[in-house]
């Protein structure tokens, strides 16, 4: 972290000298302005928000002791290092008196100038440390608060009054990024809070909001940092919903490590094509269905409007897959991780090579799997293959004759030999793969639920509600909704 520092002296070779005495980077700071009067001084400071000023004790248009005074008038959190020469110590002392915490005597001394910046450092650091920590503790407790449902119009007005938004009828847009404030048009206003240590939650508010609008604002600015923006909200009620997107869009683009900016976007139709007529791996097709798999997902990290909440989904079906592959013929590979959120994705894997190594080692690990197996009569051995194909088929139309068929026995002896060593009958095994589908869809997917009946494989929505609430003890919908 390095800390902001204006330098304010009426001596140009003062001034020059002490830019060029230390190495400012080294010791962790920034010269962000340089004045020559004190006018010029609370300009740059009012610019700027420095961490640290160093003013001489006399300068044209008022002097250190009043730049002190309007300092503290103006609520800044800076330290000040008083420069003087040995006529002026009455003044150093006053300044002392008035919370300044160094004072420095002409000449300036190399070591002395080190030393004093040294002691700054820290207690700039805890000082932050102690800000942030506060900041982190209100958005926790704003963001716990725009989750909770039914807000009535007098916390909405609360709402307003403690993140000083304006409107509760205006458009809003979240943004979640490292940039320490941005620049806006005048026909909008930007509120910004700490959300950790890294990042700053954004919330933009007006009318006529756009994703684009907003690029631009930010293009702008210079000093392009990657971005996670969120879909404009029409009135503060959804606030909760845009602040989670942007978080999720903002963990996109690091984890892509392709792109400065990424849109949350929801695009169902796109959802039904990648996610559920991507074909499932099965140990029969893991290498054809690995390559598949990898240029499918690196295609839809190239675009820009991406869905986190499809990608998640994309990623946690084809894992959870794997993981049965793994399971169901008790391999030691350690199984896959699943994830809730984009930000614990990237958090684990840190980019998507990473993710691509990880599934390859898994994909290459199973695809050694004996072939021979496929021809052999040893009832755990045709039990295996039936598990692999009913992992793989499950949303199709299945029966016993036809997956007797495929893992080449006959029927009665598969329902027996099946029963016998899972404890369940195959009709049972495929009603709980397809509900256990249906779960994953309802909480990952914005389908609806006849969608969601035909990609578990009922094409009667009605039956497909009945065995859910009968496997589950709730509806589909109060599944959902949980």
């Amino acid at each position: 972290m390095k800390f902001k520092v204006v330098i304010a002296d009426d001596e140009p070779y003062i001034l020059e000298g002490l830019k060029k005495r230390v190495d400012w980077s080294q010791l962790g700071y920034q010269i962000i302005a340089t004045a020559s009067n004190g006018p010029e001084c609370l300009e740059m400071i009012n610019m700027h928000h420095p961490d640290l000023i160093i003013t001489d004790i006399r300068m044209p248009g008022f002097t250190g002791l009043e730049l002190i005074k309007n300092i503290q008038g103006l609520d800044e959190k800076a330290e000040v290092i008083i420069i003087s020469g040995y006529s002026e110590f009455d003044y150093a002392k006053k300044a002392l008196e008035m919370g300044v915490q160094s004072y420095l005597l002409k000449p300036i001394s190399e070591d002395e100038l080190k030393k004093s910046l040294k002691i700054l450092h820290k207690i700039l650091f805890k000082k932050k440390a102690q800000i942030k920590e506060q900041q982190l503790k209100e958005t926790a407790r704003l963001l716990e608060f725009l989750k909770c449902e039914n807000i009535s119009k007098i916390e909405i007005s609360k709402i307003l009054k403690k993140t000083g938004l304006k409107k509760s009828t205006n458009q809003f847009i979240s943004l979640v990024s490292p940039h320490s404030n941005i620049k806006i048009e005048s026909s909008l206003s930007v509120q910004k809070f700490a959300f950790n240590y890294e990042l700053n939650l954004f919330i933009v508010e007006g009318q006529n909001i756009n994703q684009n609008k907003i690029t631009k604002v930010i293009n702008n600015s210079g000093n392009l940092q990657k971005t996670g923006i969120s879909t404009v909200a029409e009135s503060v009620y959804d606030l909760g919903i845009i602040i989670d997107e942007a978080i999720s869009s903002y963990y996109m683009t690091i984890f892509t490590n392709q792109i400065t900016f990424c849109f949350f976007k929801t695009d169902p139709e796109f959802y039904i094509t990648l996610i559920n007529k991507t074909e499932i791996f099965s140990l029969e097709n893991i290498k054809s269905c690995n390559r598949k798999f990898f240029a499918a997902l690196k295609s839809y990290l190239e675009n820009p409007a991406l869905s986190p909440k499809l990608f998640l989904a994309f990623y946690n079906k084809s894992t959870i897959n794997l993981n049965d592959i793994i399971i169901s013929q008790g391999l030691k590979i350690n199984l896959l991780p699943q994830f809730s959120s984009i930000s614990q994705i990237a958090q684990t894997f840190k980019s998507f090579d990473s993710i691509i190594r990880r599934i390859q080692s898994v994909t290459e690990e199973l695809s050694t799997v004996d072939n021979e197996e496929q021809n052999s009569s040893d009832p755990e051995l045709i039990i295996h293959r039936t598990l692999r194909f009913i992992n793989s088929k499950f949303t199709s139309d299945l029966s016993l004759s036809n997956i007797a068929e495929a893992v080449q026995t006959e029927p009665k002896y598969l329902s027996s030999i099946f029963i016998k060593h899972t404890g369940s009958t195959i009709l049972e095994y495929i009603r709980f793969k397809r509900i256990e589908h249906a779960k994953f869809l309802l909480r990952n997917s914005e389908l609806n639920m006849n969608e969601i009946a035909d990609s578990c494989g009922y094409a009667d929505y009605y039956y497909f509600a009945k065995v859910f609430k009968k496997e589950t003890g709730i509806t589909a919908t109060q599944f959902k909704n949980k």
